[in-house]
């Protein structure tokens, strides 16, 4: 190889380390970017979640898409909240609160902060197999409470990093 196209190759080389370089980075990006879960509001302990997915247990946070008149005007929104009550557990809402196996999970509102009504919904008895029960830990979180059961299969597991 001569002198000359040694300069000329060296360029060429930086550039395809250079856009190689670019591509990581955005890949990368796009990666990271679908699975972290930023938490949005009080309902639950957590600011910024991996999302993991796998199996789902009582205690773990997990984010879904829901779809209720009450939040974000109706549009779908993007909840992270914990897994309160699995499948073989039993839900009870004796009119005030809800409890799982006994233990008290919360009380509902009957209202939102603008005088609005919200209706409880229908959960009572033993969950089956699929669908678990979630709660936020802030008194007015909208969850399962309001909600209803969840199916496991529409929510992914996430892990608290903040």
């Amino acid at each position: 190889m001569n002198e000359e196209a040694n300069p000329k190759l060296r360029k060429v080389s930086l550039t395809v380390i250079r856009v190689a370089i670019l591509a990581m980075i955005v890949v990368g990006i796009d990666y990271v970017g679908d699975r972290l879960d930023w938490v949005r509001g009080e309902s639950v302990p957590v600011t910024l979640a991996w999302i993991e997915g796998g199996q789902v247990s009582k205690g773990d946070y997990v984010v879904f898409e829901a779809q209720h008149p009450i939040i974000n005007e109706g549009r779908p929104s993007h909840l992270t909240k914990q897994v309160a009550c699995v499948a073989g557990e039993s839900v009870h809402f004796d009119g005030e609160k809800f409890s799982c196996d006994g233990a008290v999970l919360g009380a509902v509102i009957r209202s939102t902060s603008d005088g609005r009504p919200i209706a409880v919904a229908a959960v009572e008895g033993v969950i089956p197999a699929g669908k678990i029960f979630v709660m936020g830990t802030h008194p007015r979180s909208f969850d399962s409470r309001y909600l209803g059961l969840l199916d496991e299969s529409k929510v992914q597991r996430v892990r608290p990093l903040l």
